[in-house]
């Protein structure tokens, strides 16, 4: 592919190069960042790419304001296309704003045979038979200046993400789920709004056969926790990981004994700190705890487990009969949630509920 590739470091050249992309509808988008030390993701390049012209835009210069680029994420007649775009987004919309009117490559190939989670290097390969290499994957991307060899990397990161686009597109029209996308990017703008919302981060901490009254404990101190690390910009689990979150929920009465082995566990927390922390947890109302099979309950187990197993095989003919991933529909955790009645989960809703979710229920009803 014949491309022109351009390093930006000064607001004139991010303005002659921005209106070149006025008459463009679709753009390929993506960022280089760090994030090994800090809670919040340090913006160090945003790329930019019409498939023939790409802009690899220094974010960390003082001679530039990003503010024109952030227009354009929000500017809806521009469709932006990202591969694998989660953590792309998270850190744009932390730093200008929401972005609309998204096109994730990497969700979309799942729509249309390509395997769960492919890369961009293996989709470029499949769709387009260019090699991109990943040498410069795990740069210093913050260090200046940058090389050839990271400017080259960052550039080809983007160029072909508007072809991929035009490639899947046409097949989604073929396969008329353009609706399925559509639901899907939304959801995907969404999510990015709340990924750095304190009261959410319990989501992703793995809760098997958990009461409700431990699951609550979980939310509030994984909610402070989270709290914490976003004040003093430190990861998560430089404050505790998730099974010190686990252990106080489960055992709140014996937080002040427990005092001495957390702080051990902890690169952060300070004695001031836990002080606060337990001071949060006594807080907390004790809730009643429901009557409930005990989860060492061997015939509950087992029903649980031949559910899941149904519900996976379900799941896998439905997919197959649709021409999709079942990684899209379902993974094993909401699976488990099925099984146990424990909450909503993706396929409750939306496309995924025809595809699966309703199947899912008569099976579970009739087991």
């Amino acid at each position: 592919m014949q491309n022109k590739s351009i390093l930006i470091e000064k607001n004139d050249q991010l303005s002659d190069f921005l209106k070149t992309l006025s008459p463009i509808s679709v753009i390929g988008v993506d960022t280089e960042f760090v994030r090994q030390n800090t809670y919040w993701p340090i913006l160090c390049l945003i790329q930019i790419s019409d498939g023939i012209r790409t802009a690899v835009v220094d974010a960390t210069s003082k001679k530039i304001n990003l503010k024109p680029i952030f227009n354009i994420m929000q500017d809806i007649s521009k469709k932006k296309i990202f591969h694998a775009a989660e953590q792309d987004l998270q850190i744009l919309s932390s730093e200008g704003g929401p972005i609309r009117n998204i096109f994730d490559t990497q969700i979309a190939s799942m729509f249309v045979g390509h395997k769960a989670q492919i890369s961009y290097n293996e989709l470029v390969k499949n769709v387009i038979g260019a090699n991109v290499t990943k040498t410069e994957q795990n740069s210093a991307w913050n260090k200046r200046p940058l090389s050839v060899s990271q400017l080259n990397y960052a550039a080809r990161d983007v160029i072909y993400l508007p072809k991929l686009f035009r490639h899947l597109n046409n097949l989604i029209e073929t396969k008329n789920i353009n609706s399925w996308i559509e639901e899907e990017m939304n959801r995907l703008e969404q999510s990015s709004k709340r990924h750095y919302d304190p009261m959410k981060a319990w989501e992703k901490i793995r809760l098997p056969h958990t009461s409700e009254p431990t699951k609550y404990i979980i939310k509030q101190v994984a909610y402070w926790r989270e709290l914490m690390a976003q004040h003093h910009n430190v990861p998560r689990t430089w404050i505790f990981d998730n099974n010190v979150v686990k252990h106080i929920a489960k055992n709140p009465q014996t937080i002040r004994i427990y005092a001495k082995e957390l702080l051990k566990h902890s690169r952060y927390l300070t004695h001031e700190n836990f002080n606060d922390l337990i001071k949060f947890v006594e807080k907390l109302p004790l809730l009643e705890k429901p009557q409930i099979p005990p989860i060492n309950d061997k015939k509950t187990i087992r029903s649980e487990k031949n559910i899941i197993k149904s519900l996976k095989s379900l799941l896998n003919n439905e997919c197959e009969t649709y021409g999709i991933s079942p990684h899209l529909v379902a993974n094993r955790l909401e699976l488990e949630k099925m099984a146990n009645g424990n909450g909503r989960i993706r396929a409750s809703c939306g496309w995924r509920f025809e595809v699966f979710g309703k199947k899912a229920i008569r099976l579970i009803n009739s087991a």
